[in-house]
């Protein structure tokens, strides 16, 4: 059964950290500190935090770490993420973890039985194999018992939320996620919730219940479940224990992540369960989508464009063919104003030809009666002279 204190490791929690420990390591008995590295980055912690998270929970200063050490660790990011500083040494209640048992259900699920080990002694000059030295802590831990239990108020039926509050909570949501991408990182949540004045382990509750799918980031159903705790915490209601089946459903799940999963005896091994993924997996399905949607757009896109081209190039086509529709109309207009001028020329040239044969032909007359006068003047001269000439022969 899970525990309100951020320093216990419940059942589920340590179960669901054996099955990703399993998984990461192939079935060893240790994760090498490659492997480590890379499940801890994903945190997004500073290197320094993740320093000191790796000296704090390798106990044995073995350079890796078995399923109890990597539960450890997971427990140290978890509440690093929701604002906890890091203890200088380990709880001692961060020691007493389940042991693995299998007998009881044949799956492998871890049960606590109650052991606990000695902290061993700090080794200062330790470091993450991946980063600098570790750094103390920048605050003193937090003291275990805040003035209100975390689990102190009336008990509440039902958290379902009230369609007002979540409109409210999505508002704010959307004014937090700038860039729109679906979900708050666990530095930005953090801040945001912050901001409601509630004690550091209420808050490091909070986000263990909100954040259901443990992807250390607040979804906008996530991020809903967690203001509704904080308003219903303030409002003297107590923190459940575990998150709320009602709560856990908007999320897509029908029991609490913080629930122990129910057992089928006639199930295949947990490692094998398709269901079961990593951060790592999670994150390569979430890209995997991604690019798919990014893909489908970027078809859209391209169909779009190649019909907004196929289109201009249409009308390009039949502006082309307009034009020369215009340009052979105008030629043959052109031509047909041409044979007219043309068949205009001669017919004046033909009119030019006749109008000066006829006046040829009136000079020609004029000459013929000139000529004509002029031989009968000349006859008359001559008659003339030769009456002359005989009158004077005569006398």
């Amino acid at each position: 059964m899970a525990s309100g204190n951020p320093w216990e490791i419940g059942e589920a929690e340590y179960a669901n950290n054996s099955r990703i420990f399993q998984v990461l390591t192939s079935g060893s008995r240790l994760m090498d500190s490659n492997t480590a590295r890379n499940a801890l980055l994903k945190s997004n912690l500073p290197p320094a935090v993740l320093a000191q998270i790796w000296v704090l929970s390798d106990l044995d200063k073995d350079g890796s770490l078995d399923v109890r050490e990597y539960s450890i660790a997971m427990r140290l990011a978890l509440n690093c993420i929701a604002g906890i500083p890091l203890p200088p040494q380990l709880p001692p209640s961060l020691l007493v973890v389940p042991s693995p048992m299998s007998s009881a259900n044949g799956m492998g699920f871890p049960q606590n039985n109650g052991l606990t080990q000695q902290t061993p002694p700090m080794m200062g000059s330790y470091s993450l194999p991946m980063s600098a030295p570790p750094q103390p802590p920048m605050a003193p831990q937090m003291s275990q018992t805040p003035e209100r239990g975390i689990f102190d108020g009336r008990q509440c039926e039902n958290w379902t939320i009230p369609h007002s509050n979540k409109l409210k909570y999505c508002q704010n949501f959307n004014q937090l996620d700038k860039q729109r991408l679906g979900w708050l990182s666990s530095q930005a949540a953090r801040s945001a919730l912050g901001l409601t004045g509630l004690s550091t382990p209420a808050l490091a509750h909070i986000w263990f219940l909100s954040d259901v799918n443990r992807d250390g980031k607040l979804s906008v159903d996530e991020y809903c479940i967690a203001m509704q705790m904080i308003d219903m915490f303030k409002a003297g209601n107590a923190l459940p224990k575990t998150t709320p089946p009602e709560l856990a459903q908007m999320c897509g799940v029908s029991r609490s992540a913080n629930n122990t999963p129910e057992i089928d005896p006639n199930a295949p091994p947990a490692q094998k369960s398709p269901a079961l993924k990593t951060f790592e997996d999670k994150r390569m399905d979430n890209f995997a989508k991604g690019q798919a949607e990014l893909e489908r757009r970027r078809q859209i896109l391209m169909e779009e464009e190649n019909r907004r081209r196929a289109e201009i190039e249409k009308r390009e086509r039949e502006e082309e063919a307009r034009r020369e529709r215009e340009r052979l109309e105008k030629e043959r207009q052109w031509e047909l104003q041409r044979q007219e001028e043309l068949e205009r020329l001669r017919v004046l040239e033909k009119a030019r030809e006749e109008e000066e044969r006829k006046r040829q032909a009136e000079r020609e007359k004029m000459r013929e009666e000139e000529e004509e006068q002029r031989k009968v003047a000349m006859e008359k001269q001559k008659l003339k002279q030769l009456q002359e000439w005989s009158a004077v022969t005569s006398e």
